[in-house]
């Protein structure tokens, strides 16, 4: 019997682990989404500064631009949050 408990034990551990890996892909999905969601933001930064800059020759940064740095912001306190997420 003591193999029978051995083959479950082990059994059981290879479950744990493939549930944890299942885990583990949807959190690594939900990072990637808000890490593409932050490369879509520093993008539209590059866009209005560029604008900006091109314009008359006057620069301000301007609300459009400080309201994506702090969704930047949110958008990576979040990835932090997911990263926590993780079963190691």
């Amino acid at each position: 019997m003591g193999i029978l408990n051995s083959i479950k034990d082990g059994i059981n551990g290879v479950a744990d682990s493939t549930s944890d890996a299942v885990s583990n892909v949807g959190v690594n999905s939900k990072i990637n989404d808000k890490k593409r969601d932050v490369e879509k933001k520093q993008r539209e930064i590059g866009e209005i500064v560029y604008r900006l800059a091109s314009s008359d020759g006057s620069f301000d940064i301007g609300e459009d631009v400080k309201k994506l740095c702090e969704e930047i912001s949110r958008l990576y306190d979040g990835i932090d949050e997911l990263e926590k997420q993780k079963k190691k």
